[in-house]
């Protein structure tokens, strides 16, 4: 496994600061095109925090990567009551703000290759609102090359940039499925985007990317004008171990949501709309398993 660079954004009160930063050559999203995609700011200490991206998918769920909550330089869960939600307006000005009432990260997940890389947050319910905040149906189809995924995120529009260049709006743009076998580059072990990883290969529409501050931002396939949730934004990297954003040769790495539907649902005990082939409904297990939690920490 090559070394790669997870798109949490660290910013340290009050400058900002990441190893790579790329612009995103986004473009702006319409308020009510993405109802369902949230920003999350992880406070880690009184002088650092992660900004993040997140997935509604229920009224009370939240899905984001699990090296925003547990980050890899400093592996320790981040308590639930500073995690911060702002949700329901693209504008980040006009957004409402809650905090996450408990925090589960995937068992298998691994701080140094990022396999797993998937957390469940918890929530006081939202309130829904057609052109503000609606929960995202999961993406169950297959996933061949050249499939356009679109990407979104808050991040940094600006290479080097500082808290000043973050988007004040969510912004927005396309990236395209690799092979498998260019893939293989980067993990020998990777088959296809069928399983537990969908990767983009940014040489097909060059210049585009997420990167820091877009970790845990759910990506979207449509079908049959339904927008589907994908993936979630996990780390980006060329075949050399480069940290990369976006730069030829490099490719971006997505946590496959649908791989994980099962765990999701012991946690959250909902059902969840899953389509377009066939079009399903996920209920949750008759006895989900059972989670020990200690003041917002669940294991």
């Amino acid at each position: 496994m090559f070394a790669h660079i997870s798109m949490f954004l660290v910013f340290f009160w009050p400058s900002l600061c990441s190893p790579v930063i790329r612009v995103t050559n986004g473009t702006a999203v319409d308020q009510g095109q993405a109802p369902f995609f949230v920003r999350i700011i992880a406070l880690s200490s009184e002088r650092s925090a992660e900004l993040c991206g997140g997935t509604i998918i229920d009224q009370t769920t939240v899905i984001t990567a699990a090296h925003c909550v547990m980050p890899p330089r400093d592996p320790i869960l981040h308590q639930a009551s500073a995690i911060e939600i702002y949700y329901g307006n693209v504008n980040t000005k006009q957004q409402s703000l809650t905090h996450a009432t408990a925090v589960y990260v995937h068992p298998d997940y691994n701080t140094f290759t990022l396999e797993n890389d998937i957390a469940v947050l918890k929530t006081k319910p939202f309130e829904y609102a057609a052109d503000a905040v609606q929960p995202a149906p999961i993406y169950n189809g297959n996933v061949w090359p050249l499939y356009q995924m679109e990407i979104y995120g808050w991040g940094l529009r600006v290479t080097g940039g500082s808290a000043q260049d973050l988007a004040p709006s969510l912004l927005t743009n396309k990236v395209y499925i690799s092979f498998p076998s260019d893939c293989r580059a980067i993990d020998a072990r990777y088959s296809s985007a069928n399983g537990p990883t969908i990767c983009a290969n940014n040489n097909y529409n060059k210049g585009v990317d997420v990167c820091s501050g877009d970790s845990g931002q759910g990506t979207v396939i449509r079908r049959h004008g339904t927008a589907y949730i994908a993936g979630l934004v996990s780390y980006g990297t060329d075949a050399n171990g480069r940290l990369t954003c976006g730069e030829p040769g490099s490719f971006g790495i997505y946590t496959h949501i649908w791989r994980y539907v099962s765990w999701i649902t012991t946690i959250a005990n909902t059902t969840y709309t899953a389509g377009p082939l066939p079009s399903v409904l996920v209920a949750p297990p008759a006895a989900p398993t059972p989670t020990r939690c200690i003041l917002g920490y669940c294991l």
